[in-house]
């Protein structure tokens, strides 16, 4: 899912060269004076001359001769079951990428054969591979090979790497003020939250509207999305996107209530949304919610003035504190204090923002994140805990995170949490506390975290003071480093 933001998608890592390539001639390959005689570098033109000798190289070259000479003889298209509906179409002819006949790299060797000079930049593959992936671009009419080529070259459009980079530029320049405190601060509440989390995913797993809807959304078979609400049982949004989560699906795509429309990665199987997504590689994970009319990342829509379509953003927000939980009752925070006005949409919503935490490219796993990118990343995302609850206290530190709920159970406030958070860590570093003033402690702020979540998620039929049924285990200090 942002794959619409929050969109995530799936990267495609980027290559590293040892050293900048010979210059290319007219037909691609390197000038005899500067042929390399180091043994690796014989091997790898032995292993080079027998690709360019397999059928698929000679039938790209076909293809080049082609270009050249203007495409205008007709594509031969192969039987064998296509991997994916990628199309490019240049001058009369659509070139189908498929896994046999005419594949990504004839598409490559197309262009590579073709650009006549290096004013492709060496990120040229990666450009092509994000050029036939993007729905809302292809299959761009292209006149000529060439034509292809100056967009390459002309598009604004980043590789992966290029975002990666920026993003990690982006999150070194927030909370640049943060040290060991707010870092221990953030790792405390990152603790405590995962924990309050699952005591409010437990207990909604016991409820007859989840356990009835994982059972309709495991019953629907392989296709299309549906026209009409696949969620029937609640409207709550939380329990609806914790039962999709949980469940073993056989459907890619989905329709919740009010028109939202729920996409499920499905990265290997991007040209037919029908098939069964049991049958696809471990790739497969929940994909993103759009957050308003034709956006597709928080980039997008911190753009805008509008306030996002608070339908879609229902179902956005319990999908986001499902996949970091760590940071779920924070997420609540700042949105429902959003919600209500106090925070403004940077710091409700935005992406470049020291409040940011799942608002990154690649948030949930790091895909196509080098280490040290992946370790600024949850780093900002530990320092957003505290600082989000910061700014809650700072701002407006007795407003209720959310409107009151029906059955007249508590909704905490900024300075609740605050409260409990400062209380617990001057109980845990004072020597003469004992191991039950320590554990007190801790349930208290684990108690107000769930609070926060039941609260804002409107979880009525959740409770968070049962110490009986879902008791908070003894405080050991391992556990917040």
């Amino acid at each position: 899912m942002q794959t619409s933001h929050t969109e995530k998608t799936q990267a495609i890592p980027g290559h590293s060269v040892a050293g900048r390539p010979a210059q290319l001639t007219q037909t691609g390959h390197s000038p005899a004076a500067q042929e390399d005689n180091r043994p690796v570098a014989i091997m790898q033109r032995k292993l080079q001359e027998m690709a360019n000798n397999s059928p698929q190289a000679r039938q790209a070259a076909a293809f080049g001769a082609m270009a050249n000479g203007g495409l205008t003889a007709p594509l031969p298209v192969s039987q064998a079951a296509p991997v994916a509906q990628l199309k490019v179409k240049i001058g009369a002819d659509t070139y189908k990428l498929r896994k046999r006949g005419f594949g990504m790299q004839d598409l490559i060797n197309l262009v590579k054969a073709n650009q006549g000079t290096t004013v492709l930049r060496w990120d040229w593959k990666a450009k092509v591979k994000d050029y036939v992936r993007e729905r809302a671009v292809t299959p761009w009419p292209f006149a000529t090979v060439q034509e292809l080529i100056q967009y390459l070259v002309k598009s604004n459009r980043k590789t992966p790497a290029e975002k990666n980079r920026e993003q990690d530029a982006r999150i070194r320049g927030l909370n640049t003020g943060a040290g060991a405190r707010e870092m221990r601060y953030g790792r405390i509440l990152s603790y405590e939250s995962r924990k309050a989390h699952r005591r409010i995913t437990k207990q909604v797993e016991t409820l007859p509207a989840f356990t009835s809807t994982k059972s309709d959304l495991e019953a629907l078979r392989p296709g299309a999305r549906s026209a009409t609400s696949d969620f029937t049982h609640t409207n709550n949004e939380f329990i609806n996107m914790h039962a999709l989560s949980q469940a073993s699906l056989q459907r890619l795509d989905f329709m919740a209530p009010g028109g939202v429309t729920i996409d499920t990665h499905g990265y290997s199987s991007r040209g037919d949304r029908t098939v069964d997504p049991r049958t696809l590689p471990s790739s497969f994970g929940l994909g993103t919610i759009k957050i308003g009319p034709d956006i597709g990342t928080y980039m997008k829509e911190g753009e805008t003035n509008a306030r996002p379509n608070p339908q879609q953003m229902g179902y956005l927000n319990p999908l986001e504190e499902n996949r970091l939980p760590e940071l779920s009752p924070q997420t609540a925070l700042k949105r429902g204090l959003y919600n209500q006005g106090h925070f403004d949409k940077p710091q409700g919503l935005g992406y470049n923002h020291d409040h940011s935490s799942v608002e990154f490219l690649g948030a949930v796993s790091g895909s196509s994140l080098n280490n040290a990118q992946r370790d600024n990343m949850q780093r900002q995302q530990t320092l957003s805990n505290y600082a989000i609850l910061q700014s809650a206290y700072r701002i407006c530190p007795d407003v209720p995170v959310a409107a009151a709920l029906h059955n007249s159970k508590h909704v905490p406030t900024a300075r609740e949490e605050m409260d409990a958070l400062t209380n617990f860590i001057a109980v845990v570093d004072n020597p003469l506390s004992s191991g039950s003033d320590r554990d007190n402690a801790k349930k208290a702020i684990r108690q107000v975290l769930t609070q926060i979540l039941r609260a804002f998620n409107k979880l009525e039929d959740v409770d968070s003071e049962d110490e009986g049924t879902m008791p908070t285990s003894p405080y050991t200090p391992g556990d917040y480093l």
